[in-house]
């Protein structure tokens, strides 16, 4: 790949109904920075993957949930699995629990992922160790819809420690961590975080 197209993203060519939606998208405004964390729209995503490596795995599912005002909003809530032409390993299906028929039959990635870019909009999105979750979804959306994710994020990582320094442990897994600022559960094949404030004690 060339270095316009990894600056630009690739040109890609979508159906028109789908670059008619992403001309939509991209139109969107993005949120204010003046805007109090407590007013603005949060959306909590989490993604699954193929692997841990960034540069060649690929988002096997994507779930998020939007809050405001502090709140969860009913009904609020996002998943999609990525069709995949060959399902991923047997240790890999251990971590995420996405099964090889649901695999085969998720959307096709460039309705998936446009999908979610609706969802999410332009606000800030929110993730435990964001880096990772932001590059998956980020190269994805350059190689499949031809777009950069513009979203501001908060990663838990950082915020849960400094906001709750009880919940900080040595060698803390994401539930371990994230327990006080967030509560991991899951939708059927797909984890979603979904972050309450005040946190729950579940720690």
């Amino acid at each position: 790949m060339s270095w316009v197209a990894r600056l630009f993203g690739p040109a890609v060519e979508l159906p028109e109904d789908l670059t008619t939606r992403l001309a939509a998208w991209r139109g969107l405004v993005e949120d204010s920075e003046q805007v109090a964390l407590a007013d603005a729209k949060l959306v909590v995503v989490d993604v699954e993957t193929s692997g841990l490596d960034a540069r060649r795995d690929r988002v096997l599912a994507i779930g998020a949930c939007a809050l405001r005002h502090e709140r969860l909003l009913a009904g609020a809530g996002f998943e999609r699995i990525v069709y995949q032409a060959e399902a991923t390993s047997k240790e890999n299906i251990l971590v995420h629990g996405i099964a090889p028929g649901e695999q085969a039959s998720g959307l096709p990635a460039e309705h998936a992922l446009l999908d979610f870019l609706e969802f999410a909009s332009k606000h800030v999105l929110v993730a435990y160790h964001a880096w990772f979750d932001r590059t998956m979804l980020d190269r994805a959306t350059r190689e499949v819809l031809g777009v950069r994710l513009p979203h501001r994020w908060l990663d838990l990582a950082h915020l849960a420690p400094a906001l709750y320094p009880e919940a900080r442990l040595p060698r803390a897994s994401v539930l371990m961590t994230g327990c006080r600022a967030s509560t991991f559960t899951y939708a059927p094949g797909i984890a979603l975080w979904m972050t309450y404030w005040p946190p729950a004690s579940c720690c």
